[in-house]
C-alpha cells in the first residue's frame, strides 16, 4: 500500500509505503503415515517414536509414506531397509525452522508356537510322536536301569525347553 500525503501548498509530498506480508506456517505435524497405502494404526501426529510388530518371521520392512497436514511442508522419509534400523521421517514447516522428527521401530511378533517337532529317545525318533498330542507312556525293555537320553527338535528356532524329570524307571 501507498499512502501519498499531499501538503496544503499543494507542493510538498509524503509517501508512506506498507508492506504486508502473512507469517509462514510452522506446523511440522503429519496428518499420517501410510504403510502399503493403509494408515497405520494407532497414528497420533504429536506422537513421534513408534514400535511396530511384523508378522512373525517377516524379514521385510515394509516402505512408509508420510501424509503432510498442510501442502506446504517438505517430508523427507528414510525408510528402513531391516529389522534393526529404523524409518526416519523429517517434517519442515513452511517457515523453515520448525522441524519435527517420527520414528519407527521395527519388530518381528512373537511366536506362539509352543510344539515340538519331534522327540527321540537315544537319538532314536520316538515312535508315535504327533506335535499336537502331549503325553506318552513308552514302556522300556525288561530290565532296564537308566532312563534313555531324551532330546527334542523345535518347533520354532526362538522356543526355550526345560526338562523335568526324576531318573527313576517304574
Amino acid at each position: 500500500y501507498k499512502l501519498i500525503v499531499l501538503a496544503e501548498d499543494g507542493i510538498t509530498s509524503n509517501t508512506y509505503v506498507i508492506h504486508f506480508s502473512v507469517a509462514k506456517s510452522n506446523n511440522a505435524l503429519l496428518q499420517g503415515i501410510l504403510k502399503a497405502g493403509e494408515y497405520m494404526q494407532g497414528f497420533d501426529a504429536e506422537v513421534f517414536n513408534y514400535t511396530y510388530n511384523l508378522p512373525y518371521g517377516e524379514t521385510v520392512v515394509p516402505a512408509v509414506d508420510a501424509v503432510k497436514a498442510i501442502d506446504v511442508q517438505v517430508v523427507e522419509v528414510v525408510n528402513a531397509t531391516s529389522l534393526s534400523e529404523q524409518t526416519i521421517i523429517t517434517v519442515t514447516a513452511e517457515d523453515g525452522v520448525t522441524k519435527q522428527t517420527y520414528t519407527i521401530s521395527w519388530e518381528n511378533e512373537k511366536s506362539s508356537n509352543a510344539q515340538l517337532n519331534m522327540i527321540y529317545l537315544d537319538g532314536v525318533a520316538m515312535e508315535g510322536f504327533n506335535p499336537e498330542v502331549s503325553d506318552y507312556v513308552v514302556s522300556l525293555p525288561y530290565g532296564t536301569t537308566e532312563m534313555p537320553e531324551v532330546t527334542w527338535e523345535k518347533g520354532d528356532a526362538d522356543q526355550t525347553v526345560n526338562i523335568e524329570w526324576n531318573n527313576n524307571v517304574a
